[in-house]
């Protein structure tokens, strides 16, 4: 769904031995209204420029001078992108208006997060019904075939019962023809056999 969790980092890159960092401490970071903005909508990393980790953050947010506050957008682990960043002598108004900017960045960057999951949602959606109408196509045609092939078994099979059955109708009549040739050659032979009626007998 919308990635409404979704923050941006603000990075505080300390230093002691910078000239504003104490005036940037207390007025800026100790501002009630700064706090409770970084709060609803940040994620706030304060470090101590002095630790190594701190001079690669410093060199990927491009930091000239210290103390800075810089804004990231996480994006993944590889792709990290600074937003703003604002150096040395900060002032409460600046800061406020930097985090302005970076909310209305991140709403529009929430929004495109949104709409680009509804797309994918759609995409996928679209997909899964083509697929569903390529597999219901497929079963029908399986169908169909399944209907011929059956259809086609059934035409032979009646086929084979008509010519089955007029072989034996054949038969029949053959049985029947031989039947009758035996008859009548038996009725032939007999009336050959029987003797002349009496008187016509030659003195």
């Amino acid at each position: 769904g919308a990635r409404s969790d979704l923050k941006l980092v603000v990075i505080y890159l300390h230093s002691a031995s910078a000239r504003h960092s104490q005036s940037v401490c207390t007025n800026v970071l100790g501002n009630d209204f700064v706090k409770s903005m970084i709060n609803e909508n940040f994620i706030l990393w304060g470090i101590d420029v002095a630790r190594q980790q701190a001079q690669r953050l410093a060199r990927m947010v491009h930091a000239r001078e210290f103390p800075c506050f810089a804004v990231i957008l996480p994006a993944s682990v590889d792709d990290v992108r600074v937003i703003r960043a604002v150096s040395g002598d900060i002032q409460v108004d600046a800061i406020v208006a930097m985090l302005t900017e970076c909310m209305d960045e991140m709403e529009t960057h929430r929004a495109e997060i949104v709409a680009r999951t509804e797309q994918q949602a759609e995409d996928r959606m679209l997909r899964e019904q083509q697929d569903r109408e390529y597999q219901e196509a497929l079963e029908l045609d399986r169908k169909r075939a399944e209907e011929q092939r059956l259809q086609e078994e059934q035409e032979r099979e009646a086929k084979r019962l008509e010519e089955e059955k007029k072989l034996a109708e054949q038969q029949i009549i053959a049985q029947q023809e031989a039947a009758r040739l035996a008859l009548q050659e038996d009725r032939r032979r007999r009336s050959l056999e029987m003797p002349a009626p009496a008187g016509e007998a030659t003195s």
